[in-house]
Order: structure tokens, then C-alpha cells, then sequence
């Protein structure tokens, strides 16, 4: 989550006018602080626009999608620029060099994320792994998801699963018999079936309230609240109405958690609580925690309500950036029709009528895994990193004060012309013969992070993108609804924790190669 949002300063309508009257109460207050605070920083903080007494930069991120205002700000002032946001002394990256001053050669310096209030409420007593400092809980944490819960071996293990929520969407898209269909709902629909039966063991029955608090966090996190931009102002965080919005939905996504875990909990009473009892048993990430709560060497960690914490975190980010990828891959082709058609020629040639597709299939699928790539770089799922820095230090020259806010824009590095040949436009062929990878090592080029907080479920996000991409390409034709030409295509943006579709991209498909299955697809 970052601090930006569309700069909408929400207030319960009784209180706006006491409100704002304490407001301007402090405001001299705040500006003497800010002329004292002056007097205490370094000499030689980065260059940055303007400021005006309290509010500092915050006139200038009042634009709906942050991280456009913050590229246009660093072309005029910078690829490491200084703003004041509020009371937040902040300073943004903007290239692929002071990137790797960031998370390559300072990364430990910067293996923090900033506190923000919503995690004070969303998180179980503080347990949340994104949110939590750099320590032996974070390492620990990090440990689980990527040995247990998210290795290779593991997202391997959900091969079928994958396989069986395509076909039903190719089912799904088979049913529509040519009429317009929602693309981005339908595969928003396909990735959160396959991440709940990869973490709860079967299609949530709960699918509805989860995409509803899918959709509130995206909004409500891609936003900042007052008490974070003005700390010192102790009372503002009684007046938001983020607190109580952030309040409600994590009271209900607790009753959901709840109810899964009971079920599962009930679930291991009844083999004994040895899922190899039964051999055709998958053990989901649900199972994964409860046993390893068992462990004498984890139970200090694995509490009741980090159980809940993790798998809170990894739905979330297992379902959004994920489903937010194919539809930016899938609008890009059909933008680009050379693209499209040259994606669709590998897919058939390799699969040669093929008419059940597995995983293994689409492994020398090369060219969709450039449009992957290519579409990573236009469109990072979160366009804003943020970071914190745990001790001052110097950053090409710079002085950065401790615990000094860092936002890295991802969405400016992957689209800098001093790194990429003509980057407005979706050329999945850059990437040919290309030593640049998302790894974290390329710099130029981090959609998944970098450093120690890199995103720790890579392998689990790819799976989920590469097989439905595939089949919708090799089993459907496809056009734009109402007759819209490629060109006129709207890719509107919506600014939030991911990057999504302003408006839903609506699709007309066209059976080409038909389809079938052979495995247990209801479940």
C-alpha cells in the first residue's frame, strides 16, 4: 500500500467545520515546527519543487494517478527528487542508477516499509508480514512463503488446479456464443478461484465478499490518511473516515478467516490430523500453517492470528496483481494486433491441435512469455514501491536523514527512455535475447521489487498468468465489442494498491480450436 490515492480528503460531515478550524489552529503552530525542523536537516538534501507553509508538495499530487504526477515531476527536478508531504519528508526514485542505489548497493539500509495507520487496524496485533519491520519475525515470515508456502514445489502442486479453472472458463467464454464478454471480470473471476482452492482447498464459498474486500483494499489502500501525512496532529485520526471504513472491512474479512480456519482445523481432527492419510489429499496453505503451528521450532511464530494475517496477505496479492496483468496483456494485444497475431501463430503452431492444454504444453511458448514481460514493464501491478530508511546515509551525494519516506516509481523506471528504446510503445521483442529479468538484479526493470522485500510469490503469479493467457490466445479469435477499432481502444488507468483498467475491457470470442478436459474440472 502506498500513501497516495486521488488526494480526496475524506471527513464525516459533522465535524468538517471543528475540523478545520483546529486545522487552521495549527497551522502556525506546524509552520514554526517546519521553520525549526529546517534548521535541523542536512545541508544537502536531494533537489525538489517548491513547497507551501504545512501542505509542503501535497498541492501537487492532486492529480488521480500519483505515479504520472510524480514521472512529470523527477523529468523537471530529477531521478532522486525531495518533496514534503505534509509533515513526511519523502524523497522518490525515478531511474534504473538510483534504484540500484536503493535496493542494490543501500538495500539493507532501505529494508523497510514506512508504517501507515490502516495497518494498525488490517493487521492481527501487528503480525503482518509486509508491514513489519526488518527483524527476526520479518526473516522468519519470509522464510514460511517462500520455503513452505509459495516455493516452486509448491506452485507446482497446484498444476491441476490451474488447469481446471481454465477449462471452466473456456467454458465459460464457449457459452457466450458470440456475444460481448467482460474480459477483466471474467479472469478477476478465474484467478481468485484458483488462488481460494490454492490457500482454502476448494472454490471459497465465500468468492463474493472476498472481491468485494479485494476491490475496498485496492481503493481504500491505494490512498492516504491525514494522521500519516500529519502525525503530530494527534487528534486528525479520530476525525478520518478511512479508520472506520478500515475498521469495518476488517471486522468482516475476520468472520470469513474465521469460519475457513474452524473448517480446517475440523478438517485435520478427522484424519487425525495427517493429510498423507489420504494420498490424493493437496495440501493447501491453510493446511501448510496449521501443521506448522504444531512445530515446536515455529509455534513461537505461528500464532492464531498470524495464520490469519498471512492468508489475508497472500489472497490479496495472490488475486490482484495477477488477474491486473492479464488484462493489461490481454488489451495490449488487442491494440496491437501484430502483437496478437504473432502471440496466437507460436501458441498453435506448438500446440498443433491440441485440444486439452496442459502446463508442460506451454513451456516453449517464448514469445508470450516476452508479452508477459513487455506488459510487466508498461503496466508494474504496484506502479509505487514505498521503503523507509533505518539509518541515515548518502545517496549520490545526497544526505537522507533516518527513517526518511522513500516511494520508488516503478511505473517511471520501466518507461525511461535513457534505459528503453521508444518505451511508450508494447514491443515484446526488446526483451529478445535480452539478459534483463525480473529477479531483481535488472534495475532498470522491477515490477516484482527488489532488495530484501522483493516479492516473495514470483513463481506463483507467473503460473497464474502464463496458462490462461495461453489458452485464450490458442482456442479463441478475438475483437473489440461495438465495433471498436484497436487504435481507439481506451487504456484509461485507476490508480489503487495495483495499477487496473479504468473501464472493464469488453471482448467478442471466436471458437477456433475446440477444447476439452479430462479431469475433475467442479470441483
Amino acid at each position: 500500500m502506498t500513501m497516495f490515492s486521488s488526494m480526496a480528503i475524506q471527513l464525516p460531515s459533522a465535524s468538517a467545520l471543528f475540523a478545520s478550524l483546529l486545522f487552521l489552529f495549527v497551522i502556525l503552530k506546524q509552520w514554526k515546527k517546519s521553520n525549526g525542523a529546517k534548521k535541523d536537516s542536512p545541508s544537502k538534501l536531494p533537489p525538489g519543487p517548491k513547497m507551501l507553509p504545512l501542505l509542503g508538495n501535497l498541492h501537487q499530487m492532486m492529480g488521480s494517478l500519483p505515479h504520472h504526477s510524480l514521472r512529470d515531476l523527477a523529468r523537471r527536478h530529477g531521478p532522486i527528487m525531495r518533496l514534503q508531504l505534509g509533515e513526511i519528508l519523502t524523497i522518490v526514485i525515478s531511474s534504473a542508477d538510483m534504484v540500484k542505489e536503493i535496493l542494490g548497493k543501500n538495500e539493507l539500509t532501505f529494508a523497510q516499509r514506512p508504517e501507515i495507520s490502516a495497518h494498525e487496524v488490517m493487521s492481527y496485533e501487528n503480525s503482518s508480514f509486509v508491514f513489519s519491520p526488518y527483524g527476526e519475525y520479518w526473516r522468519q515470515m519470509r522464510k514460511i512463503c517462500v520455503v513452505e508456502l509459495l516455493s516452486m514445489k509448491k506452485v507446482l502442486s497446484f498444476r491441476s488446479i490451474r488447469e481446471q479453472e481454465c477449462w471452466n472458463m473456456m467454458k465459460t467464454i464457449q457459452s457466450s456464443q458470440g456475444k460481448p464478454v467482460n474480459a477483466s471480470k471474467m479472469v478477476l473471476h478465474l484467478i481468485n478461484d484458483i488462488t481460494s482452492r490454492a490457500a482454502f482447498g476448494e472454490r471459497c464459498k465465500y468468492r463474493d465478499e472476498f472481491l468485494s474486500f479485494l476491490k475496498e483494499v485496492t481503493m481504500l489502500g491505494g490512498g492516504f490518511e491525514l494522521p500519516d501525512l500529519f502525525p503530530s496532529i494527534w487528534f486528525l485520526r479520530y476525525l478520518s473516515r478511512m479508520k472506520p471504513a478500515w475498521e469495518r472491512l476488517h471486522k468482516k474479512i475476520d468472520l470469513i478467516l474465521n469460519h475457513i480456519i474452524e473448517e480446517h482445523k475440523e478438517k485435520l481432527k478427522g484424519n487425525g490430523g495427517n493429510d498423507e492419510e489420504d494420498e490424493n489429499a493437496r495440501e493447501d496453505l491453510v493446511d501448510v500453517l496449521l501443521n506448522l503451528q504444531k512445530s515446536s521450532e515455529m509455534n513461537y511464530f505461528i500464532k492464531p492470528h498470524v495464520i490469519k494475517n498471512i492468508v489475508m496477505e497472500i489472497f490479496a496479492a495472490g488475486t490482484d496483481p495477477s488477474s491486473t496483468t492479464i488484462d493489461w496483456a490481454f488489451s495490449e494485444m488487442l491494440r496491437n494486433p501484430r502483437v496478437m497475431e504473432k502471440a496466437q501463430a507460436e501458441v498453435r503452431s506448438i500446440l498443433q491441435g491440441k485440444t486439452q492444454v496442459r502446463e508442460q504444453d506451454i513451456q516453449g511458448l517464448e514469445y508470450l512469455k516476452l508479452v508477459v514481460k513487455e506488459t510487466l514493464r508498461m503496466h508494474p501491478p504496484a506502479p509505487l514501491l514505498t521503503r523507509e530508511s533505518r539509518e541515515a546515509c548518502v545517496i549520490n551525494g545526497y544526505e537522507i536523514p533516518k527513517k526518511t519516506k522513500i516511494v520508488i516509481n516503478a511505473y517511471a523506471v520501466g518507461r525511461d527512455p535513457e534505459f528503453w528504446t521508444d518505451p511508450e510503445s508494447f514491443v515484446p521483442e526488446r526483451f529478445l535475447n535480452s539478459s534483463v529479468d525480473f529477479r531483481g538484479l535488472s534495475f532498470e526493470y522491477i515490477p516484482f521489487g527488489g532488495g530484501r522485500r522483493m516479492c516473495p510469490g514470483i513463481n506463483f503469479g507467473l503460473a497464474n498468468i502464463e496458462l490462461p493467457l495461453a489458452q485464450l490466445l490458442y482456442h479463441f479469435d478475438w475483437s473489440l465489442a461495438d465495433g471498436i477499432k484497436a487504435q481507439d481502444l481506451d487504456m484509461s488507468e485507476t490508480f489503487g494498491v495495483t495499477s487496473r483498467r479504468k473501464n472493464p475491457l469488453i471482448v467478442v470470442a471466436e471458437p477456433r480450436v475446440p477444447f476439452s478436459y479430462d479431469g475433475d474440472h467442479d470441483k
